[in-house]
């Protein structure tokens, strides 16, 4: 045995410590994710490849497999009222570099429509074209929906209360 071999056990002990820190740091960020029901995303704007998280398979109620994600092929999961909306907000980060906040609605796969939240940032070359996108998916539909039969509950008492007779 040569004294390499104790320097090289070493480091593949340190190496394999790191990758179960690694895979233990993505399976809490997947929980957390799932948890939240929010997901990330990454996009190589020039060769237009995405990634997806877990999560945002899971929202948009596809599998990984099946789906191969692209910028048109984003769109065309998006509600088609909502379309253009989201093109605008995605066109003028990477024209100009900002952030966009975008809600709006994806049609799922067998027909069902949900409300997300998504979020992205950009990432700029040394010519200051934007390079990458990178941002998070949050399926907000619960939230509407609540917000929504708030909204008409408070209609309902509106109209109960001008329709009363007035007190003595």
């Amino acid at each position: 045995m040569t004294r390499a071999d104790p320097e090289r056990e070493k480091q593949a002990a340190a190496l394999a410590a790191v990758e179960a820190r690694l895979r233990e740091s993505e399976r809490r960020l997947s929980e957390l994710q799932r948890i939240a029901n929010l997901g990330s995303w990454n996009w190589d704007v020039a060769a237009d490849t995405f990634w997806w998280s877990d999560q945002i398979y899971r929202i948009f109620g596809l599998d990984p497999a099946d789906f191969k994600v692209t910028y048109e092929a984003l769109l065309d999961r998006v509600h088609p009222d909502d379309e253009r909306r989201v093109r605008a907000a995605m066109t003028r980060a990477i024209k100009t570099g900002v952030s966009f906040d975008v809600e709006h609605r994806i049609v799922l796969p067998y027909g069902g429509i949900r409300c997300v939240r998504e979020r992205g940032e950009t990432v700029r070359d040394e010519a200051g074209a934007v390079v990458r996108m990178f941002g998070t998916v949050q399926d907000v539909t619960e939230r509407r929906d609540a917000e929504q039969a708030l909204r008409r509950s408070e209609s309902r008492l509106a109209a109960i209360i001008e329709t009363a007779p007035e007190a003595v």
